[in-house]
């Protein structure tokens, strides 16, 4: 190799002068001024197939380093937006409650009580015995409390909290109004 072949990659002569972005801007000004003559549409991108714009937004197409909603999700975040764009989320909440029973209230309540029914905001809370639903009744606001931090505020407005049913004497499909069988013990 001979001093002649040895070409070293710079900017050209007559930007010498140019250093750092000004160098760069005008070097892509003179490639885009190039490909105007040559009938090229510059300036635009790749044109096709046409970059998707959203109604309102100037959000890029993709991902870049930052969290994205097209990035993996976790099953649970999964879920949650799709309960969220069907409007379910008021659903899955009251489920939750249900679900998430023995740790909303501790395992020792929930091993002596157990949620039956939710309706317009009102739980339905069958204990074991009666001494268990009076020992809820008294604890009933720290209970609303505890369920409303769990799974938000206006799922669970109010408890109901019933003992154990007593045993029916009504048998068959016919009934006689009255006291039942205790009537014809004199």
């Amino acid at each position: 190799m001979t001093d002649e072949d040895d070409t070293t990659t710079g900017p050209p002569a007559h930007l010498g002068g140019m250093a750092g972005m000004d160098l760069v801007r005008r070097a892509l000004e003179e490639a885009r001024g190039a490909a105007r003559t040559q009938g090229k549409d510059v300036g635009r991108g790749r044109g096709w197939p046409p970059p998707r714009r959203v109604a309102g937004t100037s959000r890029r197409r993709w991902s870049g380093p930052a969290p994205d909603s097209r990035d993996p999700q976790t099953l649970g975040s999964a879920a949650r937006d799709v309960a969220r764009n069907r409007g379910w989320s008021g659903r899955v909440a009251q489920g939750s409650v249900f679900g998430r029973w023995p740790g909303l209230v501790g395992e020792q309540i929930a091993a002596h009580a157990m949620p039956t029914s939710l309706t317009d905001g009102v739980l339905t809370v069958s204990a074991e015995s009666t001494a268990w639903a009076t020992q809820l009744r008294m604890v009933q606001a720290q209970l609303l409390a505890k369920i409303a931090s769990a799974v938000g505020d206006g799922v669970v407005k109010s408890l109901k909290i019933v003992g154990p049913v007593a045993p029916s004497w009504r048998k068959g499909r016919y009934h006689i109004a009255g006291r039942g069988p205790r009537d014809t013990y004199g």
